[in-house]
């Protein structure tokens, strides 16, 4: 099914015409219905954008030690959780066996993706109960929670969700807690650290739109909001610092002002 409904979207954009919104409407809901998140389709095309302002105001906090970025064979679920684990194996190296990173002139180094971290992804694959297809939100917390009690700890998870699909402000707490997350998408972007740049007066923004079911962790967020000469706030922007599922770049920024549909996101926590 899924290589239809890139076809069709493709098939439109070369056409011509509403290529997103006619992709979001033929998406919504797909993630959601299927219940399976698959690693979704690469960026297929860019939005380039200009923002002029008067001045702006910048919030942004992002865990110190940023996240492993490890990548796995699997799909997308897997790979967002296998990187929940890598974090937590810093407090609890239980968690990856024989597996650990170090500091080197005052930084954390995330150990390398060697044969414990595959083995890691491929024991979270199967207590998620994962497939091909993908994995539901229900095997990803339940797969999680049983790969972390197999290591004598245990994991919860708190939705940050509002009811109009939006996040509410304790993701930013979780965060600053440097506590990360996960977040369910049901159409996405990426935004590379290179592609968001400020000038005097003006912001240049290139954001890579994806379409498919994709499962993301979140370890920090930036969101700037833009000011006329009449101190109106006219504009904010939201990003994500997030493991994008991807080899390049594995770490990047999702925008989730724009060009994302948000199933569902959790505070992940092991403990």
């Amino acid at each position: 099914m899924k290589r239809i409904f890139c076809f069709i979207l493709a098939f439109v954009f070369v056409a011509g015409g509403l290529t997103f919104n006619f992709g979001q409407a033929v998406a919504a809901g797909v993630c959601k219905k299927e219940s399976v998140y698959a690693r979704g389709g690469i960026p297929i095309y860019t939005v380039k954008e200009t923002i002029s302002y008067d001045h702006k105001v910048e919030d942004e906090y992002f865990i110190p030690v940023k996240m492993p970025g490890y990548v796995s064979s699997y799909t997308c679920g897997i790979t967002a959780g296998g990187n929940i684990v890598g974090y937590y194996d810093k407090m609890y190296e239980n968690l990856i066996p024989n597996h650990t990173g170090k500091y080197l002139l005052g930084k954390w180094i995330w150990g390398g993706h060697g044969t414990e971290v595959t083995d890691m992804f491929t024991s979270v694959y199967n207590y998620m109960g994962a497939t091909s297809a993908g994995v539901t939100i229900a095997g990803y917390k339940s797969g999680l929670a049983s790969y972390t009690a197999n290591k004598n700890l245990d994991i919860s998870f708190t939705s940050v969700m509002n009811t109009n699909g939006t996040l509410n402000s304790a993701y930013k707490t979780a965060l600053k807690g440097d506590t990360p997350l996960t977040i369910f998408l049901d159409g996405f972007n990426v935004v590379d650290f290179g592609g968001y740049l400020t000038y005097s007066g003006y912001d240049t923004l290139d954001t890579e739109i994806a379409v498919g079911c994709h499962v993301m962790a979140i370890y920090g967020y930036l969101e700037v909001k833009y000011y006329n000469s009449s101190n109106v706030n006219f504009q904010t922007e939201t990003f994500l610092y997030v493991v994008t599922g991807f080899s390049v770049p594995k770490l990047a920024w999702l925008r989730i002002s724009a060009y994302c549909t948000i199933d569902d996101c959790y505070i992940s926590y092991i403990y």
